[in-house]
């Protein structure tokens, strides 16, 4: 068994060397193929912070008070609505109205997908969007917080006018996407490899 899987292999080597120019040929397009994919547009990643809040009312340094615990625990309930307003689709047609953006259902599913927000601590939220155009995700990111700010004013005086949300930092912060070339030129020449030697292969198969 072991001498069969042995000259089988031996003669696999020998094919491939026979065919040195297609597998060559094969290493050369993954190469291409993966320069090309290096300098396809890469989204940028547009990321600020929001912090959750709830003042909590004076009380008597007399009488004790849970105040200060209940406002902390309205404040985490709170920050759980806060995410839901951010991903939610109303949110998102604010938003693209405000920019001048057509309101369809392509744009709203495309300017969704880009969108990531996530609970990044117990009264903090992080939102994230991305975009091949730099500009735009940063004026999607600040047109949502505008939007949340001025939506959540609106409820909260109607319902706690002592819940608010602070942005972090007064401009997000802009990632631009680390791309190693090297990774790249391994991989187009991996495919290539891999590509070559199943294309030989199968040649030899069918013949």
């Amino acid at each position: 068994m072991y001498y069969n899987y042995n000259m089988e292999l031996k003669d696999i080597t020998k094919k491939l060397g026979k065919s040195k120019k297609t597998l060559i040929g094969f290493m050369g397009t993954g190469l291409v193929l993966a320069t090309i994919v290096y300098f396809l547009p890469h989204n940028y990643s547009v990321e600020g912070s929001f912090f959750v809040k709830r003042t909590a009312e004076e009380s008597s340094s007399q009488v004790f008070t849970y105040e200060g615990y209940y406002s902390q625990q309205t404040a985490l309930a709170y920050t759980n609505s806060v995410i839901a307003l951010l991903q939610s689709t109303d949110l998102m047609k604010e938003t693209l109205t405000n920019l001048s953006i057509p309101i369809t259902e392509n744009n709203l599913r495309k300017y969704e997908q880009n969108v990531n927000v996530k609970k990044a601590g117990p009264q903090v939220i992080t939102l994230t969007v991305k975009n091949s155009d730099v500009q735009k995700a940063k004026a999607v990111w600040n047109e949502m917080a505008k939007v949340l700010s001025t939506t959540a004013t609106e409820v909260n005086t109607k319902g706690d006018p002592n819940l608010s949300i602070s942005q972090v930092l007064t401009q997000p912060v802009v990632k631009e996407p680390y791309k190693p070339i090297w990774l790249y030129v391994v991989a187009g020449l991996g495919f290539g490899v891999l590509a070559g030697i199943s294309f030989i292969t199968l040649k030899e198969y069918f013949k």
